[in-house]
């Protein structure tokens, strides 16, 4: 009798294999619930066929848009445009001041020089300090760099300035020696600059607003730059 118990593991996986692999595959096959089926006017009154017919104004222009725009509109007096409209479409120096800027350049160098400091702090926590702060530094010399005035600070720098500062904001998301490195390079490069040294160079690209800085550093810039609450 005990043999037959033991041998009866055995039978069952010699049946197993000798069922068709049809009918394997059949009892594996899961039951899935069919499709539904709407009718063509079951959602009307809920979605819009079209949600532009409820839009008011004019949608939202892409950037490319705004530069053809400035591009054909009039330069002189009494005209719909400005010269400045032109040369700075996204009109920053509508927002901002050239002291504005100039005071943010370096208030920021002011606090990257607390934040890079060691390797051990930097890798410790600090470069996601230097990441906000080289973020901001991108995004204050791409508007520096498409600023209409000529007297604003770092102009001439400027391009370079922020394909630099941006790569360190990128570079900057790992605390690791090369971007501490980095990061020590772009504090000097600030340093020449506030002493009145130009930035040797040629900017490969034109500035994209939409990957100029990632979300994260952007949003903590946005809540230590804000507006405080009362």
């Amino acid at each position: 009798m005990a043999q037959r118990f033991m041998l009866l593991p055995i039978f069952c996986v010699v049946a197993l294999i000798a069922m068709p692999s049809s009918l394997r595959a059949q009892k594996r096959k899961p039951i899935r619930a069919k499709a539904p089926k709407f009718d063509d006017k079951e959602f009307d009154g809920i979605f819009f066929t079209d949600v532009r017919i409820v839009l008011k104004g004019e949608l939202p222009k892409s950037q490319q848009q705004l530069i053809a725009l400035a591009g054909n509109s009039g330069t002189t007096a009494g005209e719909s445009g400005t010269s400045s409209d032109s040369a700075d479409p996204m009109a920053w120096h509508k927002l901002i001041s050239p002291e504005s800027l100039e005071d943010h350049v370096k208030s920021s160098k002011l606090r990257l020089g607390k934040i890079v400091t060691t390797p051990t702090a930097f890798a410790g926590g600090g470069f996601n300090s230097a990441r906000r702060e080289f973020s901001l530094q991108a995004l204050l010399f791409g508007i520096i760099e498409i600023y209409p005035n000529d007297d604003v600070r770092f102009k001439k720098s400027a391009p370079v300035a922020r394909e630099l500062f941006a790569r360190a904001a990128a570079n900057s998301k790992v605390g690791s020696i090369q971007s501490f490195n980095e990061a020590k390079q772009r504090m000097a490069d600030l340093g020449d600059m506030v002493n009145g040294s130009t930035l040797a160079g040629d900017a490969k690209s034109e500035t994209d607003w939409s990957e100029l800085m990632d979300r994260t550093p952007l949003m903590q810039l946005l809540e230590c730059l804000g507006p405080r609450s009362p």
